[in-house]
């Protein structure tokens, strides 16, 4: 920024002016100096969001790719008369809006919220009333967990693909139909553990969500993360995985 000189015939030190002629250029270079420091910021902030945006739109490309392969597989199936094109159509539908759920409660929260009991259950309570219309009570517990954002979406995908699941074929009957999310931290690994009181599901029957290509996706989402997952039927259906919060260099 170079040096400021001042030179002078006589004694004057106590020049009110002066001083306030030096302070001014103090505070220039003081802004100058913060003129440096935010711009920099704001690279850095320009590569994070533009990794995000990146990050986004491979996740949902890969959403928009698993819908096309169900779509595609079941045009293979000849046998299917219009009845069951109508409830395919609806499953569908339902499928998107699902994903536009998602993501939209993903670009509603802050950085530190994209994976949070908050954003659970704001996708939750969007699943369960804009798409599926019903009434089923939705309780969040355990404690928020920090994780990468690739992450915290992949947490959130499964989130919704077992919502839909529990919402499509769970719940039949009166009764107060109800599903309870919980998050752990155990070991440096998150727990995420789902769990719903309605009817579960027969493993053995055809059209079992357990041989659903949904069900199939909820065993290979955690292997892309490099976590582990069991689920069972003995009182609803009960879903258990358990993930790293960052991801391994």
């Amino acid at each position: 920024f170079g040096t400021i000189c001042v030179l002078d015939d006589k004694t004057n030190f106590d020049n009110e002016l002066h001083h306030e002629i030096l302070e001014h250029f103090k505070n220039v270079v003081q802004q100058d100096f913060q003129s440096i420091i935010e711009k920099e910021e704001l690279k850095l902030l320009n590569v994070h969001n533009s990794l995000a945006v990146k990050e986004t739109f491979h996740r949902m490309k890969n959403q928009i790719a698993a819908i096309h392969s169900t779509v595609q597989l079941q045009i293979l199936e000849d046998y299917i008369d219009a009845n069951d094109y109508k409830i395919f159509l609806d499953s569908l539908n339902k499928k998107l809006k699902t994903i536009l759920s998602l993501h939209d409660s993903m670009y509603n929260c802050s950085e530190e919220e994209a994976y949070s009991l908050k954003c659970i259950r704001d996708v939750g309570t969007k699943i369960i009333e804009s798409v599926f219309n019903q009434d089923v009570e939705l309780i969040c517990e355990g404690q928020d967990v920090h994780l990468d954002p690739h992450i915290a979406l992949i947490v959130l995908t499964v989130f919704s693909e077992l919502a839909t699941n529990s919402l499509k074929h769970a719940f039949v009957g009166k009764g107060k139909h109800r599903i309870t999310v919980r998050n752990t931290l155990q070991n440096g690994n998150m727990v995420f553990v789902y769990q719903d009181n309605g009817i579960g599901f027969n493993p053995h029957a055809k059209n079992s969500r357990h041989r659903s290509l949904g069900m199939s996706l909820l065993s290979s989402y955690p292997m892309l993360i490099g976590g582990s997952f069991t689920m069972n039927s003995e009182n609803g259906f009960y879903y258990k995985m358990t993930i790293p919060t960052k991801t391994a260099l």
